[in-house]
């Protein structure tokens, strides 16, 4: 653990930041706090801190004062500056004789957590490795470039940023890339950014490194047309470079041009959201939104197969349902000569990628992470036949229903009580408003609760109970088929064959006549 110590006149401001972070979390530990720069530096030399935390103006000796003194004793010892004064001097100074980060009050928790983050590594990496020239800088500006893109800074306190630390932010278009490494580790991920910090340096371009490990490639220029292509041709030599010279294997996401630099981090944002696409196309790619949406607006692709059907199957629960639905997507594609063999693939890992993205929704099945995915996606493309792909994809869909099964989720107690009612009552008249009357809720916030924390309609939920009850009856007792009708809440024999043919795909004579080869 690497102590802390906290500098402030005002006792809340001390006390808050002590409560604020989850010191132990970040490898720190708060080892004393002080009212002033002169007890701070009494303090500093009884016992010697890693980090310190201080306020600017203070009584006896201010902050910048207290740092000068105790890098005179410890040069290693690092500073994060906290100032309620909105003053470009204050800034300057502080970065020249070395901080961290400069923090303006109210304190923002996150700004204040990653600088720490940060400050951590680097009394790691100082600790392996001899000191880098201008560290103080580049730290305080990697945080500023990660709040810049995750829109987490106000307009003006990015502006006033930028003065201090020379950002480029006057450009009217920006554009943002993203690049994951195969090998994604720390370590390989801060080497390869300082090569390429070191080989490829142009006057638009800052690259840095976001808070999860990917590359970031941010661009700005005026001339929009000549401009972008000029950034294309740049992220194909960057690729080239680290696959063949570098012999790393990486993917790159671009986001769409953006105006001005406070839209930036929409730009981010779609590169971002554009990673998920690594399972479809693979490493050594570069993947941009245009290209996306021509390839799957073409009339031949995947449009012709409708996977939006699919989490609402799976959600359902039903094993029958499922493996029909899995079937029938896979025979559209076969036979038909318009697809590539390559959409077989496609659908699969689009099939997967709705799994694994129901189960994180459901916040359960967590192996179900890029790992195993990918691992799915090798084994898919792997195989020769469709009847294996079907097959695997049925095998994983089965696997995840009894994960859902397994991890069932509670209703809330509404919901619960109405479904135990409906278990009860379902040959009695039922509709939503009856409910609604009955359990005192508005029969459309009803309806829509319902749908939500079940996965189907109360009409569609209804007609299951009682079709699932029907086919109990059928294959077990020797009621004729009217009076089965009446017992579960169908006075019409005739609507009670069309909803049972419908719910199975046979009529009920025709599931009796065969019961011998059906499982309940």
């Amino acid at each position: 653990m690497y102590k802390v110590m906290l500098v402030d006149d005002e006792k809340l401001i001390v006390d808050g930041l002590e409560c604020i972070i989850d010191w132990g979390k970040l490898g720190l530990e708060v080892a004393c706090k002080a009212a002033s720069g002169t007890e701070a530096l009494e303090m500093f030399n009884k016992r010697n801190v890693e980090v310190i935390i201080t306020d600017i103006t203070m009584p006896n000796m201010d902050g910048l004062k207290l740092i000068e003194e105790i890098k005179k004793v410890n040069s290693k010892t690092k500073f994060i500056m906290l100032s309620g004064y909105d003053d470009f001097q204050y800034a300057k100074k502080a970065i020249s004789i070395g901080v961290e980060n400069y923090i303006l009050k109210p304190i923002n928790e996150e700004e204040l957590e990653a600088s720490l983050k940060m400050t951590v590594e680097k009394i790691k990496r100082e600790k392996e490795s001899p000191r880098f020239k201008n560290q103080e800088i580049e730290t305080i500006k990697e945080n500023i470039y990660n709040r810049w893109v995750t829109n987490k800074i106000s307009g003006y306190e990015l502006e006033e940023r930028g003065f201090i630390l020379e950002l480029n932010l006057k450009y009217e278009n920006y554009c943002a890339a993203l690049i994951k490494l195969r090998n994604n580790k720390k370590r390989n991920c801060t080497m390869l950014l300082n090569i390429i910090k070191k080989r490829m340096k142009f006057d638009n371009i800052d690259f840095f490194k976001d808070f999860e490990d990917n590359i970031v490639i941010l661009s700005g220029w005026n001339d929009s047309e000549s401009s972008q292509e000029d950034f294309e041709q740049i992220l194909v030599r960057i690729r080239e470079y680290i696959k063949n010279e570098l012999n790393e294997d990486v993917f790159i996401t671009v986001g769409e041009v953006e105006r001005f630099s406070w839209n930036a981090y929409k730009s981010y944002e779609r590169a971002k959201k554009l990673q998920s696409y690594l399972l479809i196309y693979g490493f050594n790619k570069i993947i941009n939104g245009a290209s996306l949406l021509q390839r799957y607006n073409n009339p031949e692709h995947i449009s012709k197969v409708n996977l939006e059907d699919f989490s609402k199957v799976l959600m359902k629960k039903d094993r029958n349902d499922l493996e029909t639905y899995i079937t029938e997507i896979f025979k559209r594609i076969e036979g038909n000569e318009t697809f590539a063999p390559a959409l077989v693939q496609d659908v699969a890992v689009t099939m997967m990628m709705i799994i694994s993205r129901t189960m994180k929704e459901l916040n359960i099945g967590h192996e179900y992470d890029y790992n195993s995915i990918s691992r799915m996606v090798l084994s898919v493309c792997n195989m020769e036949t469709l009847e294996e792909v079907t097959e695997c994809i049925k095998e994983e869909s089965l696997k995840a229903l009894d994960i859902i099964d397994a991890n069932s989720f509670k209703f809330s107690p509404v919901i619960q009580q109405i479904i135990d009612y409906i278990k009860h009552n379902f040959a009695k008249e039922l509709s939503l408003k009856i409910l609604a009357d009955q359990f005192n809720i508005n029969t459309s916030y009803l309806g829509q609760l319902f749908s939500k924390e079940v996965g189907i309609s109360f009409s569609d939920y209804l007609n299951k109970i009682r079709n699932e009850k029907a086919k109990e009856l059928l294959l077990n007792t020797n009621m004729k088929i009217n009076e089965i009708a009446e017992t579960i809440g169908y006075l019409d024999t005739s609507y009670f064959y069309k909803k049972f043919k419908k719910y199975y795909g046979v009529c009920p004579n025709t599931l009796r006549s065969s019961k011998n080869y059906f499982i309940s």
